[in-house]
Formats: structure tokens, C-alpha cells, sequence
């Protein structure tokens, strides 16, 4: 625990001193004619690969902090409830994963500020195997076997991080260099003008940045259709806007230059002023496709979109536009359908964002597509939107319920946990998903898992009387007997804290008529009894614990027993002290 704590301060204070630059900074910076850049010029990235790699760092230097931190709670809290022996044993195997995974980023963020990168790459996908599948973590390593010039894995980790939002312009650069370096100009093409809409949408207001988006998807269309030299010339133009220390200036005064251009309310996309073509014959195919629509003219608006297509066979906005035809017309099945191959498409290119939406269209239509919410459970993780991810997994985890799939229920709720725990979720959602998956093993008759996230509950929060609850129920379930007395003395021991008292007879009384026969019970119970001054009741327990302890054959346990009954002074005192007689005999 110590040597990670001391790791990770070493790596918060490299991680800040490189100065991440955030989204959000960029933002400010590219709608602003005031505002300063929000770091010093000798600070400045070399480009937004480099920016995202930066905030990268930062990301899992903070996640290596909070681990620290966690760990450093866990041992005080140990020290506190001096554990047994097998009581530490089983938590050190419940966290022995979640420890390596930490500990090997520790060693790769290490190696990486020595300068020892391949050893570094080596690390980041140790850790990645032992369970951090984190966009930031995807993403340094796809840069470092980048420089390594292994282009198929870089390729393969910086896709799992284009959906990030801090890091989906570096990454969309990167893979564009790769591309470019491969000789696919297609590619290269598509992932470069991903990156420049991404830096472009940055530098209009939110009401300008749908129109923005659609005419970059036209001009994504019909440019990666063109003959080598012209997507040759727009790699080069790309790369070189994007690429140096001046590239945020860059994109601002573009921006200022193109506003002065416009009329009205349109904005035009650095894309064509950078001499990238036109796209006069989309827009104009889909302002007739509109205008027909808008008269109801479907299957003349229908024709018009598959003359388009021929021209534009990539352009999804007209994909789009089919689907909503197919909708308006009643063919749901195929509408379905439709919006299913443009999503896919989108998410194959690496275009998160756009599947997102596609996806959450298509759950809006039919909240049942099972595959549709997964894929859309996958985006949100990959943008870190972890708590819409989340209320996914449960969502989807109820219709399995539903559907009486329960271990494919279990299995998703299993998900939401992980990801919830990686990314530091609230402790209130943790806590939700954790009584899902009680809830759920108990429906299974699975009572050990439950308990298991009972017992998690707990520790999240020592207040929850429904968790604690049921982790005395289920000891009692399994036959652990020593287990439930500790659980059920803590409650005690809590409702006494409280004030609460006196519901204590109730629930023992409650416990007792559920598990008769129960020596953890009856003795509790007794002793409840003789507490409040109910003599009678007291003894009768007494008795009953008294008889199933000879039962049992635990003699010198029935004699301690009944010397407690003698000191209460029953009716039938001297048929006890025969008894105790009898039994002190036969010893």
C-alpha cells in the first residue's frame, strides 16, 4: 500500500507539471477573442496527439491516486475490526486483482517518464489484461507502439479510445498518421477530417455545431470518394493544420475568417476553406429529399435519396434520411434495420458520438433490441459517460429478468459492477447495483453471492438495516451460526446506538418463530427477555435453549444453562437443581 502511495504522488506531480490541456480549455480558448491560451507558450502541445496524451497521464495518475487513498482507508479500517486470520485471507483474494492492475500502471507510467518506452508499452498492456480496460490507458499505449512503428496494434488500442471525449481529436490524428504512413489515403482522409471536425465543432456555439456536423459528414462523403492526387492533397492540408505548436491559433483565426464570410446564420466548415472541394451536389440532393418529405411525397423522396446515394454511396446522413422515409411509411422491421447498419457503420469508424445517438434512436423505437442497448452500453463506457453506461446495464438487466434469462442478468449486473468500481462510481449507484444483484441471487437461490453483496452494502454504508437485515438472514440460511450471532449483535449493538431499544424483542422474537431451534436465538432472545423484566418469558427460553443444547449432546453448555434459570428463581426451581444435579454427575 505505501509503495503505491509513494508511486502515485510521484506521478500526480509529473502529470501536473506537464500541464494536461483539457476539452473544455480548448473550447474556451477557440470561441474567445480575449482569452488567453490556458497554458504558458513554452508549455505549449506539439499538436493534440500530444495534448491527449498528456491528459491521458493525468487521468490514470488520478486513478493510481484514488487507489492510494482507498487502500490506505481499507488498512485503517482493518486495524480497527481486528480481522481473523481467514477473514483477511478471503478479502486479500477479493483484492488482489483489483491490486495488480494498479500496481503494474504504476510501473508503466514509471517506465514512461524514464524514457523506457517499450518496456512502458509492455506494462500499460499487462494492465490492461489484469482488468484496466480504460480509454486512457488504450490510449498510451496505442501511441507508444505507434512511435514503435507497430501500426496494426496501435491502430487496434487508439479505436478503443476514439470515443473518449478528451481524447478522440489526439486519437483521430494518430490513426490518420498511421494511415497516411500505410499508404491508405482513404482512411487517413477520414480519420484527419474526423480529427479537424472534431477541433472545427469546437470553435462554434452549440447551436451552429449540428450544422456544422451534417455539412462535415457530406464533405467525409464525397471526399474520401476522390481520385489519389486529391486525397493526397487532403492529408497534407490536414496534417499540417493540425500538426505544431500553432494549431489552436490556427483553428481560431479560421474560424474568425470563415464567420466574416458568412451570411446570416450558416456556418461554413474549415474543411472548405482549406480547399478540400465542394459538396454543392449532397447538400442540394438532400434539400430536394426535405422538401419532399415536408409535402409527404414519400416515394418520390425515397427515388431521390437512391439517385444520391450513387453519387454519395458513404454519406450517412442520407442513410438517414431513408430511414425516416421507411418509418413514415410503416416499415418499422426495415427502418430498424437500416438505423442498425448506420450505427454499426459509425462505430466501426470509430465515430462513438454518432453511433451513440443512432443507438438511442433505435432503443427509443424498440426499448427491447437487446443488441442495439449493448452497443450503446459500449459507446457511453468508451466516452466515459459512465452513469448513463450504467443505468444502461440496469435497464437492460431488467428486461433479461423479464425474460427469465437470469443468468445473462446476473451476468450484466456482474458488468455494471466492474465498470462502476473502475471509474470510482457515487457510492449510491454502487450501492443500487450491488442490492440488484442481491436481489437476484436470492431469486436464484444463490444465497452465498448474496450475501456477498449484502455484506458489500454494508461496508458501503453501515446505516443500511435492509443489508444488514439480510446478512443475518442468510447466515442463519446457510447454517452459519457464529456468523449470524456476530452480525446479529452488531445490529443489536447499532439499534442501542440509535436509541432503539426497544425493537429489539420484536425482531429477536421475529428471528426466533422463523429459525426455531437456533441457539444463537433462543440464548439472545432470553436474554432480551430478562433485560426488560419479562421473567416468565425469559425462563421459558431459558428452557427451550436448555433442551437443545442436550439435544445436542453439549452437556457442560445445558448445565450453564440452567444455572442461569436456578438464579432466576422459576416455580419449579428444585426439579432444575435435580436436573443440574443429574447432569453434574454424569460428568
Amino acid at each position: 500500500g505505501r509503495g503505491v502511495v509513494s508511486d502515485c504522488r510521484k506521478v500526480c506531480t509529473w502529470a501536473m507539471r506537464t500541464g494536461p490541456l483539457r476539452m473544455a480549455q480548448v473550447q474556451t480558448f477557440l470561441q474567445s477573442d480575449t482569452t488567453p491560451l490556458p497554458f504558458e507558450r513554452d508549455n505549449e502541445p506539439e499538436d493534440p496527439e500530444l495534448a491527449a496524451k498528456r491528459q491521458a497521464l493525468s487521468m490514470l495518475a488520478a486513478m493510481l491516486f484514488d487507489e492510494a487513498l482507498e487502500e490506505e482507508s481499507e488498512e485503517r479500517s482493518e486495524a480497527r475490526t481486528s480481522l481473523s486470520m481467514s477473514e483477511r485471507l478471503g478479502h486479500l483474494s477479493k483484492t488482489a486483482g483489483k491490486a495488480l492492475k494498479y500496481q503494474v500502471l504504476g510501473q508503466a507510467i514509471d517506465m514512461h517518464t524514464r524514457g523506457n518506452d517499450r518496456q512502458a508499452a509492455k506494462e500499460f498492456q499487462r494492465a490492461i489484461e489484469n482488468g484496466l480496460d480504460h480509454p486512457a490507458a488504450h490510449y498510451v499505449l496505442g501511441l507508444l507502439l505507434k512511435d514503435m512503428n507497430d501500426h496494426e496494434g496501435a491502430r487496434q488500442h487508439l479505436m478503443a479510445a476514439i470515443g473518449h471525449p478528451e481524447l478522440s481529436l489526439g486519437a483521430n490524428l494518430a490513426l490518420g498518421r498511421i494511415m497516411r504512413a500505410e499508404g491508405n489515403l482513404v482512411e487517413a482522409a477520414r480519420h484527419l477530417l474526423q480529427a479537424l471536425r472534431l477541433a472545427d465543432t469546437m470553435s462554434v456555439s452549440e447551436a451552429q455545431s449540428a450544422q456544422l456536423n451534417e455539412l462535415y459528414d457530406t464533405i467525409m462523403a464525397s471526399q474520401t470518394q476522390g481520385d489519389e492526387k486529391a486525397l493526397s492533397q487532403l492529408v497534407e492540408n490536414t496534417l499540417n493544420f493540425l500538426t505544431g505548436p500553432e494549431w489552436l491559433r490556427r483553428v481560431r483565426a479560421a474560424r474568425q475568417q470563415l464567420q466574416n464570410q458568412a451570411e446570416g446564420p450558416s456556418v461554413i466548415p474549415i474543411a472548405e476553406m482549406l480547399s478540400l472541394g465542394r459538396t454543392d451536389r449532397v447538400v442540394q440532393a438532400l434539400e430536394r429529399i426535405d422538401e419532399l418529405n415536408s409535402r409527404k411525397l414519400f416515394a418520390s423522396a425515397m427515388e431521390e435519396a437512391l439517385l444520391a446515394l450513387e453519387f454519395a454511396p458513404d454519406y450517412l446522413g442520407l442513410h438517414l434520411r431513408i430511414a425516416d422515409i421507411l418509418f413514415k411509411t410503416g416499415r418499422k422491421d426495415q427502418g430498424l434495420t437500416k438505423l442498425a447498419v448506420i450505427a454499426e457503420t459509425h462505430r466501426v469508424r470509430g465515430e462513438s458520438i454518432q453511433a451513440t445517438k443512432i443507438y438511442m434512436r433505435m432503443l427509443h423505437l424498440s426499448p427491447i433490441n437487446i443488441t442495439a442497448r449493448q452497443r450503446l452500453i459500449d459507446m457511453l463506457a468508451q466516452q466515459d459517460r459512465v452513469e448513463e453506461a450504467l443505468q444502461q446495464y440496469l435497464e437492460l438487466a431488467d428486461l433479461y429478468q423479464q425474460m427469465a434469462e437470469l443468468d445473462k442478468a446476473r451476468k450484466t449486473l456482474a458488468s455494471a459492477l466492474q465498470l462502476a468500481q473502475l471509474n470510482a462510481t457515487d457510492r449510491g449507484v454502487l450501492i443500487r447495483i450491488l442490492r440488484e444483484l442481491g436481489e437476484l441471487d436470492l431469486s436464484r437461490l444463490d444465497w452465498r453471492k448474496a450475501l456477498r453483496s449484502y455484506r458489500q452494502i454494508c461496508s458501503l454504508d453501515p446505516a443500511d438495516e435492509q443489508a444488514r437485515a439480510k446478512v443475518i438472514d442468510l447466515h442463519l440460511r446457510l447454517g452459519e451460526d457464529a456468523e449470524a450471532a456476530k452480525a446479529l449483535d452488531q445490529h443489536l449493538q447499532y439499534l442501542v446506538r440509535l436509541g432503539r431499544g426497544g425493537e429489539i424483542v420484536k425482531l429477536l422474537e421475529d428471528l426466533t418463530r422463523e429459525y426455531p431451534g437456533r441457539q444463537v436465538l433462543h440464548s439472545r432472545l432470553a436474554e432480551a427477555y430478562r433485560a426488560v423484566g419479562r421473567k416468565a418469558d425469559a425462563i421459558a427460553q431459558y428452557d427451550a435453549l436448555g433442551e437443545i443444547q442436550l439435544d445436542a449432546g453439549q452437556i457442560r453448555e445445558a448445565i450453564q444453562t440452567i444455572r442461569t434459570i436456578i438464579k432466576m428463581d422459576p416455580p419449579d426451581v428444585e426439579g432444575y437443581r435435580q436436573l443440574l444435579r443429574n447432569l453434574e454427575a454424569g460428568l
